[in-house]
């Protein structure tokens, strides 16, 4: 009779040991944690840069938080990174919320301008309609001479075009 085939032979099962980084309490994970947090954190000061910035400050809160698990391995830098990265994580949504603010109100000013171009009744007044006394109408050799030049858009009926 044949015996079944249970394998290659295991070795005995061994704990695992810590590996000589965590035994020399230097946290790598940590370290990269706050030198993400502080990048991010300096890129999200300028409104043009805050797209860089985020993505370091989500990549430092994963480092920091990670970073405090090993056994053996100083916490203070992780915790370092999860504090700078609230805190830059704070700083980045008030500096896009004033960006998305101003933004609004500079259109907003847009359109008041534009309101007053469109309420005002010499943008659809027609030159041709006045009397030639009042324009001073063109004559044959310039005909144009009776439109007027004071149009809000600052220009001639057909620049409005």
């Amino acid at each position: 009779m044949t015996t079944p085939f249970l394998g290659p032979e295991r070795p005995a099962y061994t704990r695992p040991q810590a590996s000589r980084i965590d035994a020399s309490g230097t946290n790598l994970i940590g370290i990269t944690g706050l030198v993400c947090a502080v990048l991010g954190t300096l890129l999200s000061l300028a409104a043009r840069s805050a797209a860089f910035g985020a993505p370091l400050l989500q990549a430092a809160f994963i480092l920091g938080v990670v970073g405090l698990f090993p056994q053996g391995a100083r916490k203070a830098l992780p915790a370092a990174a999860l504090v700078v990265d609230i805190l830059g994580t704070a700083l980045t949504s008030q500096v896009l919320a004033n960006r998305v603010t101003t933004s609004f109100g500079d259109a907003e000013l847009q359109m008041k301008d534009l309101e007053e171009l469109l309420n005002d009744p010499r943008f659809y007044e027609d030159p041709r309609s006045r009397s030639g006394a009042d324009t001073g109408a063109g004559t044959a050799s310039d005909p144009a001479a009776g439109w007027p030049t004071d149009y809000p858009w600052g220009g001639t009926p057909a620049s409005r075009l």
